[in-house]
Parts: structure tokens; C-alpha cells; sequence
């Protein structure tokens, strides 16, 4: 059943954040708690966290994303995919979360370029 208590739902899932506790949806909910909030500095700091235990998951990656769009930041966030790309270039869900980057900016081409990317490394990685 869905909570309507931020305020309880946001002390249950901060508690668990701060056990270390294994499950990506704990991080994903309590940064959207965040970003309802216009707290977009804690939504960072949780889903920078997430990023860090799970860096293929592109749900947080993409939240991620969505953060600094809503901040009119997707600059800052292309640097931050630039830069993990050249850390890991083979990873698929990088290059993913690159292209959709470019698409929010959008810079089709690039975009597009990042997607095949991902393609060619995982042929049957269906988000692309």
C-alpha cells in the first residue's frame, strides 16, 4: 500500500540508506520523496550514492538525469556522463544514459551515436 506520509516514509527510507541497505528502489523512492520537496541537493546526494552501489542501473542514472534537467543543469550531467563513459567504455547502460543525455539536449546526432554505442556492446540490450 502506498504511503502518504512523506515524513514517515521519508524516515523509514533514509534509515535504510544509511544501513546500507541492498534494494536500488529504496534510493530511487527516497530521491523522489526529494525532488517533490524541491530538495534537489538531497535527491543528489542519495541518488550519487545509488550511482556509486549500482552504476548499471540506468533507472538511477536516469533519475539522476532528470535532477539536473529540472535544476536546467543537463550540462553538468553530460560532463559527469563524459567522463564515466571514458572511466568505463564498455559499459552499455553508460552510453545508454549518454544518448538520452544528448536527447535532452537535443543533439540528435550524438544521441543516436550513443545509442548504437550501447547496441554494439550489448546487442540485446532492449533500452536502446
Amino acid at each position: 500500500q502506498k504511503l502518504n506520509d512523506n515524513a514517515t516514509a521519508k524516515s523509514l527510507l533514509s534509515s535504510l540508506v544509511e544501513k546500507d541497505y541492498d534494494n536500488a528502489i529504496v534510493y530511487s523512492v527516497l530521491a523522489d520523496i526529494y525532488v517533490n520537496e524541491n530538495n534537489m541537493e538531497e535527491a543528489k546526494k542519495v541518488l550519487d550514492k545509488a550511482a556509486a552501489k549500482y552504476p548499471e542501473n540506468t533507472g538511477i542514472i536516469i533519475s539522476q538525469l532528470n535532477v539536473y534537467i529540472k535544476e536546467g543543469k543537463a550540462n553538468e550531467h553530460l560532463d559527469k556522463m563524459l567522463k564515466a563513459v571514458q572511466l568505463e567504455p564498455n559499459n552499455h547502460a553508460l552510453h545508454y544514459v549518454l544518448g538520452v543525455t544528448y536527447q535532452e539536449m537535443k543533439e540528435s546526432d550524438k544521441a543516436e551515436a550513443a545509442y548504437l554505442e550501447a547496441i554494439k556492446i550489448k546487442t540485446n540490450y532492449y533500452d536502446s
